[in-house]
């Protein structure tokens, strides 16, 4: 879909051939040209759905999206947060790391699951169906095991499984697995696929407009702590700003969530004078939702923070855990560094992530 820049301007008053710096994410025009992207492809496809709703009012929406949760979905315009939406499935072209299913490396692995469970929170109970691939000719393994894994990380994420032959569209790389699984998923549809409601989740919030203006710093901090979370096995729950006023847990994470809206700093308030506790990160609330710097950090006040550089803890009525040093970075940068040592030393070996997780929170 082309945007002709005209529409910027009737939409905003932009010349987008001359007001904005493109790529430079700290123009305040240039967020307004991000956004606007955003917006129109979503309101496109609100309009097809309407559209198909009314010819036929039992027909279904389903968008096909490259982009995942990082970057990439600031660059094409296409966010699969804010088309879940406006359409009624979404079928993810998203690998998480590493290509295949054949190719991928342990933190390959964690990425993907951590980008499903993503769609899922995004989702709100819509489908989610996952067109990834398991394996190809150049791979040097049988490809019935890569089957089975790709297979069991989307049932786990709670994604509806595809199966395909290479890079292709159709076909299987081994029809007799496929009947296998496609059966076993069958028999056990109920489990898996079933509404589940958590019992007392660690909630790590996921911001879409500092993905939109930060994406580098939020998903690296993003990741990090959905990676302590699952090698903690940690019960969590994907909180997003769709969703904040559903969570019931008694934590909730925020990490490096740079850009807070007035709404968000009223839950989180309200969240606190509940006896609930906050772990903030980064530069948590250092810019408003337009991605523009604040001069007082409204969660620094709103915690009554005196050092905004030092790591505190809170020994008062309000609960939180104040951490400046970004510890989700921290983590996310020590499990590539696992990730290497695993790879390319003599011997492969799995670490105990808890322990050594544990000893990097120590340091931070």
């Amino acid at each position: 879909m082309i945007i002709p820049y005209r529409h910027l301007k009737d939409k905003t008053g932009l010349d987008a051939r001359k007001d904005l710096k493109l790529g430079d994410f700290s123009d305040a025009n240039f967020r307004r040209w991000v956004d606007f992207r955003i917006e129109t492809l979503t309101e496109f496809m609100e309009e097809v759905d309407k559209n198909i709703k009314k010819e036929n009012p039992d027909g279904i929406s389903i968008a096909e999206i490259y982009p995942g949760i990082g970057e990439e979905a600031v660059r094409v315009g296409a966010d699969t947060y804010e088309m879940y939406n406006v359409v009624d499935v979404i079928a993810h072209e998203f690998s998480g790391g590493g290509g295949n299913a054949a190719s991928k490396n342990p933190l390959d692995w964690f990425s993907r699951m951590i980008g499903m469970y993503t769609f899922r929170a995004f989702a709100e109970g819509k489908a989610s169906w996952m067109l990834s691939y398991s394996w190809g000719e150049e791979n040097k393994i049988p490809p019935q095991d890569p089957i089975k894994n790709l297979m069991l990380s989307n049932v786990m994420a709670g994604t509806n499984c595809w199966d395909a032959r290479g890079h292709v569209m159709s076909g299987s790389n081994d029809i007799d697995t496929r009947k296998e699984v496609f059966k076993w998923i069958a028999e056990n549809e109920d489990v898996f696929y079933k509404p589940r409601t958590t019992i007392n989740p660690v909630g790590v919030y996921f911001s879409p407009k500092t993905r939109n203006y930060f994406a580098d710093e939020f998903i690296k901090s993003y990741n990090g702590i959905m990676n302590l979370m699952l090698q903690s096995h940690t019960e969590f729950q994907i909180v997003t700003p769709r969703t904040l006023d559903k969570f019931n847990g008694d934590v909730l994470i925020l990490p490096d969530v740079k850009c807070v809206s007035d709404d968000e700093i009223s839950f989180f308030k309200s969240f606190l004078e509940k006896g609930k506790g906050l772990v903030v990160t980064g530069e948590t609330g250092n810019y408003d939702i337009t991605g523009a710097s604040v001069e007082d950090n409204p969660i620094v006040k709103l915690l009554g923070i005196k050092n905004p550089n030092q790591r505190q803890i809170s020994d008062g009525e309000l609960k939180y855990i104040y951490s400046p040093q970004c510890p989700g970075n921290i983590i996310f940068r020590s499990m590539r560094l696992m990730n290497l040592i695993m790879l390319h030393g003599k011997e492969r070996m799995i670490i105990p992530a808890s322990k050594i997780l544990g000893k990097i929170l120590l340091l931070i």
